[in-house]
């Protein structure tokens, strides 16, 4: 997969409301010190709702959505985008609800939704549509959603369609009144033809990554080189110029201002691709360390997110008193059910599902292949990266069993995961230092929270998904 391109931050005219432009400042600060424009960000937000200054508060509730997306914490950056959109509708600032459609757009694109993030999408181009002026925040806006659109497209690998809304994003560029900030805006423009182009024409995404860093004149926006770096490290690497291709990646990881995760992924991917060219198993063996780190935090972050959306979709489907009072009743008598089971039944039900599943792998034995048995020696070894890996294997497991039922905890898919390697309960308790009845007692909750009916294999469920 390509690059994920790059979304300007805010450039807006100076008012005089002290709390604003303590709030636009504040929101400038979020590329030197994040934790710092954090901080203040909160407590800009407290005396704007203080001092009833609706814009500054909008302003903090931007910064805040920014902080959370650069630690790849969707699910907060999905309560604020909530928050932002809320208060923009308020307040009537249609361009600051524009703003919150892009943040959601990128949480519900990074945990999987494509079809979610497409519709926040197109609502944000409506509501941008029906302004009949635009000032500067407008204009940023609906540049941002242009690039966003590419972003989608990315993912959909429709490069066309990606080159055709950066140079929309262009277009609106080209109408801010302020020429020096247009000029600055090149420097951005090129990054993004160069990052598109890097997957069409070679020899077009290096002349405008060059052209991009001729265009820089001290702006310091550090994710616009580290996307150029990627880029001239790529074009070399795909001539076979690894060396030089080496050098790009590696001032690219040096670079210390935001950078999409999906991005930093991909930088890793192609230097352990040229360590294992150069035959340094070491340093591949470093960067493959590194690689499982990162998907790591993000595939919490992301089962976070998708939590919290698929969540949000069935509360909004109770909304009112009837459906209330029904799942209310519904919970009630499922309730009264587990404590009856749970005293009256639990054992003789472990007994007997343990029972069915030695039957289960008894008559189907476990697959053999390279894969499974490759995450078998990581559980054994209790590596980190065995989720991870687990996930790549299998790319949509995760999704169908938080479809089922959002509130599944990590561990939980987990355990989930190792009944779909087929692993018996003794090897389970072995392998993660658990006792024989623990294992039983996870599974049978793990029974509960998915609706599997009794009398049916949990492996044989599970493996159906």
């Amino acid at each position: 997969m390509g690059t994920f391109i790059i979304i300007m931050f805010s450039h807006h005219n100076v008012y005089g409301q002290e709390i604003l432009n303590e709030a636009k400042s504040n929101h400038k600060l979020l590329r030197e010190n994040p934790e710092l424009a954090y901080q203040e960000s909160r407590n800009i937000l407290k005396k704007a709702l203080l001092h009833k200054d609706n814009e500054a508060e909008l302003y903090a509730l931007n910064t805040i959505c920014l902080y959370y997306e650069k630690k790849y914490d969707f699910k907060n950056m999905l309560f604020c985008a909530d928050s932002l959109n809320n208060k923009a509708r308020a307040y009537n600032y249609p361009a600051f609800r524009v703003i919150a459609n892009n943040f959601r757009f990128k949480a519900y694109a990074f945990s999987g939704l494509e079809d979610e993030a497409y519709d926040q999408l197109q609502e944000g181009l409506k509501i941008i549509k029906r302004l009949k002026t635009k000032d500067s925040l407008a204009i940023e806006a609906e540049s941002n959603l242009y690039i966003s659109f590419s972003n989608y497209y990315l993912l959909k690998e429709n490069h066309r369609k990606r080159l055709e809304y950066i140079r929309l994003s262009m277009i609106e560029h080209e109408k801010f009144n302020d020429s020096n900030y247009r000029k600055s805006l090149q420097f951005i423009d090129f990054a993004n033809l160069a990052t598109v182009y890097n997957e069409i024409n070679i020899d077009s995404a290096e002349y405008y990554a060059s052209l991009s860093i001729s265009k820089n004149n001290n702006y310091f926006v550090d994710d616009v080189e580290f996307s150029n770096l990627v880029v001239l490290g790529q074009v070399n690497q795909k001539r076979e110029v690894y060396d030089t291709a080496l050098s790009y990646y590696l001032q690219a990881e040096k670079v210390v201002d935001f950078k999409n995760h999906i991005n930093v992924k991909a930088l890793y991917e192609n230097i352990i691709q040229l360590y294992q060219v150069f035959g340094d198993s070491e340093k591949e063996e470093i960067y493959l360390h590194k690689l499982s780190l990162l998907n790591l935090n993000v595939y919490e972050n992301q089962n976070e997110s998708l939590r919290k959306i698929l969540i949000d979709k069935k509360t909004q489907k109770k909304k009112n008193f009837k459906n209330f009072i029904l799942v209310l009743c519904t919970l009630l008598i499922l309730a009264v059910l587990v404590v009856y089971l749970f005293y009256k039944n639990r054992t003789k039900i472990l007994e007997e599902q343990e029972q069915l599943s030695q039957l289960y792998l008894n008559e189907k034995s476990r697959h053999k292949s390279k894969n499974t048995d490759n995450l078998i020696n990581m559980l054994k070894k209790n590596d980190i990266a065995f989720i991870s890996s687990f996930n790549e294997d299998f790319p949509e497991f995760t999704k169908k069993i938080l479809a089922i039922n959002p509130e599944i905890t990590n561990t939980e898919i987990e355990f989930c995961a190792l009944i779909k390697l087929n692993i018996p309960t003794k090897d389970i308790a072995r392998y993660k230092f658990l006792s024989i009845r623990t294992v039983q007692n996870k599974k049978y909750i793990i029974r509960k929270k998915l609706n599997i009916p009794k009398d049916v294999d949990i492996y044989l469920w599970i493996n159906k998904l």
